[in-house]
Parts: C-alpha cells; sequence; structure tokens
C-alpha cells in the first residue's frame, strides 16, 4: 500500500503541517527557503530542518528551524580537485547519514507533508506515515531525450541517453561508495520510487530544460523558486557597481572555497 498523494495532504486542509527536509550547501537550501516562505504565506506552518549554519537564514525567513548534522564547513577545504571532492562529499554523507536519519525521524513527527532535497532522503523518510515528495534541482530522472548531467552528449540517439542515467545512479549507488571505502547506504536517490508513485519537484524553468516527454507523471517541472526577500548592498558594492557598465558575475555559490585558487 503506497502513502496517499502530497496533493491529497494539500487539500484536506487550509492549515497543513509541512516538513522541509535541506541537506548539503546552501543552494540546496535556499529553494527550500523559498518554498517554506511561500507555503508560509498561505496559512500553513512550516519547520525547516538544515545544518546549524543556516539557521539565521531559515529565522529571517521566519520559519520554524530544526537542526540537522554537518554543513559545507565540516567539509576540509584542501579538497580541491573534483576527485578529492566527491571522495569528501561521500565520506560526509556517510558519516552524518545515521544522524540524519534519526534526526529526520523527529522532525516530521506530526506533520502532514514532508518535502526534502536530494541529499536528506533516508530510510527514515520512506518509513514515515506522512507522505513525502522530493524537490530536485537537476534533471536526473532518466529519460532519452538528454543525457545526464555531467556526461557527454554523443550521436547514439535515446537509448545512450537513457543508458547514462541508469549508469550513473548504479555509479553512485555502487561503484563509487566501494572506491572510496563507503559501504553504508543511509542516504540514497530513488529515482525508481520517484517514477512510479512519488511527486518529484524539479524546481528549474521548462525555458531553460524542456519537460522531456518519456518522464512520468509523478515529475512536475514547477519553474525556480526564489526567495523574495530585502537585501541592502553594502556601500562599497554599489560604489563598484556605479563606476562603469554593469558586470558579468560569475560565482560558485557556497561550494567556492572548494575551487582551485587561480579561479578566485
Amino acid at each position: 500500500m503506497t502513502s496517499p498523494s502530497p496533493c491529497a495532504a494539500w487539500q484536506a486542509s487550509s492549515n497543513v503541517k509541512v516538513a522541509l527536509l535541506a541537506v548539503g550547501s546552501r543552494g540546496d537550501l535556499q529553494p527550500l527557503i523559498a518554498l517554506g516562505t511561500g507555503l508560509r504565506k498561505r496559512g500553513h506552518a512550516v519547520r525547516l530542518a538544515t545544518h546549524g549554519e543556516f539557521q539565521a537564514l531559515v529565522n529571517e525567513a521566519g520559519l520554524e528551524y530544526f537542526w540537522l548534522p554537518g554543513g559545507p564547513s565540516t567539509i576540509p577545504s584542501e579538497v580541491n580537485s573534483p576527485w578529492r571532492l566527491i571522495r569528501a562529499l561521500v565520506k560526509y554523507l556517510d558519516q552524518i547519514g545515521p544522524q540524519v536519519a534519526e534526526q529526520t525521524r523527529m522532525v516530521c513527527e506530526g506533520h502532514d507533508l514532508v518535502v526534502e532535497n536530494m541529499l536528506s532522503h533516508t530510510g527514515a523518510v520512506e518509513r514515515l506515515t506522512a507522505p513525502w515528495c522530493m524537490a530536485v534541482f537537476l534533471p536526473l530522472m532518466p529519460t532519452s531525450a538528454f543525457p545526464a548531467p555531467g556526461l557527454p552528449a554523443l550521436p547514439f540517439g535515446g537509448v545512450y541517453n537513457r543508458a547514462t542515467h541508469v549508469a550513473a545512479y548504479r555509479l553512485q549507488q555502487l561503484q563509487l561508495r566501494r572506491w572510496v571505502g563507503i559501504a553504508s547506504k543511509e542516504i540514497t536517490f530513488p529515482w525508481q520510487e520517484l517514477s512510479r508513485n512519488r511527486p518529484a519537484l524539479f524546481a528549474f524553468s521548462p525555458s531553460v530544460i524542456p519537460r522531456p516527454a518519456d518522464w512520468s507523471s509523478t515529475c512536475h517541472v514547477t519553474g525556480y523558486w526564489f526567495w523574495e526577500r530585502t537585501y541592502e548592498p553594502p556601500p562599497e558594492l554599489l560604489g563598484f557597481l556605479r563606476k562603469g557598465p554593469q558586470p558579468v558575475a560569475l560565482t560558485f555559490g557556497s561550494m567556492w572555497r572548494f575551487a582551485p585558487a587561480n579561479v578566485a
């Protein structure tokens, strides 16, 4: 028996209690802050669970904060290559996985709906009595329309494209963990479950990545989620912007400290 659809939970009451789970960097968190503020404006009670270093952002948004272990600042700053970063991230997720699972069980008690991101999915989520769905910020569901993110587009057609998604998933779940000596599977990406009976909310624009025709009806491309917040730039930044033509900014988000030094 499957849990009821999250849509049914939303329709059941005008005051739904929603738990949002955000493991990762600020880029993994801020779209869920935007979702949470939108839900709160519609009269729903929202609790957002994330790392301690982001508590001030959650408080600023007026959402209830709940602590989760880990955070970008706990990853060694000397990680400065793609392989080292992948190895550090997998070890990091393995270390915090059991505690994330326990905290997930606690944060979601008494809630009507759970929305999580990719890095917060554990077995504790699957055992919840409340319905759950996932917010995804990359086109990671298998499709014949294009290859998996990070893999080359080759002229081998839809079969190749779909195979890259399956291979990327299997690599993440099995081989990569063996390569870096990780046995735990607490944190996983359940794309097979999402393609069958769990909604996945893809928070990017269909003008940037059109929704593939072969995706399940449970996959919803919603557009980007923006947190509308008041921001007052420091005088130094305003002065710089007023000096000349409008600049183009290229940033690495909250993962900037893992970039090579000559990129900064």
